[in-house]
């Protein structure tokens, strides 16, 4: 049976790249829904907690399964913020980049995309809360780890601070955390890159 979508204001699709497959993204509350089977099947991908209810926000396929890009543009003043986020997994990973517009006309924004230069790992994953984070940074910046849960609350933070190019390895455990899917988000000045955890207790 269908699921009951909680749509808001506003509700894009867009058509999927295989048979019977499209996505949803609704903005009470900024989540993308995946669609099968010609609407008999529906799953909740991503809910974005750090996308509020001002920003302006649109849902794009590539015709690759499983990539997809989302777009969120917030203004305000004499500039403004645009995430632009990236997937190839169905929003499992995803790759954020995040900058400043300066915006010299209401209809002629000028856009400066810096791509994103980390890469993260976690292992084993699933995991019984027990798990390793390697990430890799290619230049000199000001790192920081946060873990949300599947509601977009925060459970989890660590500003570790400026590093060096390089890579680097730590361990977590905590044996407070429930059962369920979490997501964990490295930020830094040149972008931001999330993976997701799933806890087994």
């Amino acid at each position: 049976m269908m699921t009951n979508f909680g749509l808001g204001t506003n509700a894009y699709i867009c058509k999927g790249a295989l048979p019977g497959e499209c996505f949803i993204f609704e903005n009470y509350g900024f989540y993308i829904w995946r669609v099968e089977n010609y609407g008999v099947d529906a799953e909740l991908l991503i809910d974005f907690p750090d996308i509020y209810f001002d920003w302006a926000c649109n849902i794009a396929c590539s015709g690759q399964p499983g990539e997809l890009y989302f777009f969120a543009k917030h203004t305000w003043g004499i500039g403004g913020r645009m995430h632009i986020y990236h997937t190839t997994d169905y929003f499992q990973t995803y790759t954020l980049y995040e900058h400043l517009m300066p915006v010299q006309g209401v209809d002629d924004p000028q856009i400066s995309i810096v791509p994103s230069t980390i890469n993260l790992n976690i292992w084993p994953n699933p995991t019984n809360a027990a798990f390793n984070i390697a990430y890799e940074l290619n230049a000199m910046q000001d790192v920081r780890l946060t873990m949300y849960d599947i509601l977009g609350r925060q459970v989890w933070q660590n500003n570790i601070g400026v590093q060096s190019p390089g890579n680097y390895r730590l361990s977590f455990t905590d044996d407070h955390f429930p059962s369920g899917q979490y997501f964990l988000l490295l930020q830094s000045q040149q972008g931001q890159i999330a993976k997701t955890i799933t806890i087994i207790k």
